[in-house]
Parts: structure tokens; C-alpha cells; sequence
């Protein structure tokens, strides 16, 4: 997926189960809003989430700076399993929030 920075991203994210559950986490970001029942309520400034086996959240956050962002399950076996996803996210820096490393030290 890509995005922008300053865009906010909207993830719809689904568990079929039947037996397993997800604890899912995009790394680099908090979630603004987390969805899980009623559009009118939702859970602010989540790192991870638990969304149940056969069930479904909704997942809001701002891309503050440019980057890949990697989608996991903190059960991280799954990968090897292919359970990622990555957002690449494009725009100018903001070194007043991130200042990304160049391998030279500051």
C-alpha cells in the first residue's frame, strides 16, 4: 500500500479464525482510532490491538513522516507464514518528529 505523509490511513483489518486471533500493530505508528463495534465509538492512541478470531476492526492513524511502515500480528512467527504487509509512505521529512538515521551519527 502507499499513503502520504499527512494523510490519514484507514485500514480495514479481519481475523477468519477460527480458533486464532490477531494482535495487530503497524510499527512506527499509533493508531488515532480503533473502530471495533459501533462507527459512533471507537478506542484513541493504540499501539497494538486484539481483534478476536471471526470478528473485524478499524484502524485510523496520520502518517506523520515519510517511511515503510510494517503491518504485523505481535504473534511474530506469522511472518515467516507471510502475515505482513508494509504501507510506503512518501512526502518531505519532518525532523522535528524524526530525523532518520544516516548511519553517521548526529
Amino acid at each position: 500500500m502507499t499513503a502520504r505523509v499527512g494523510e490519514t490511513v484507514r485500514i480495514f483489518f479481519g481475523v477468519g479464525g477460527p480458533n486464532i486471533g490477531s494482535n495487530f500493530h503497524v510499527i512506527g505508528e499509533v493508531f488515532d482510532k480503533v473502530y471495533t463495534g459501533s462507527s459512533s465509538t471507537y478506542v484513541a492512541d493504540e499501539e497494538t490491538w486484539y481483534v478476536p478470531p471471526g470478528s473485524a476492526a478499524i484502524f485510523e492513524f496520520k502518517i506523520d513522516v515519510p517511511g515503510r511502515y510494517v503491518l504485523v500480528d505481535h504473534a511474530i512467527f506469522r511472518i515467516a507464514k507471510g502475515a505482513l504487509g508494509f504501507i510506503t509512505a512518501a512526502g518531505p521529512q519532518k525532523p522535528e518528529v524524526f530525523w532518520p538515521s544516516t548511519g553517521a551519527g548526529h
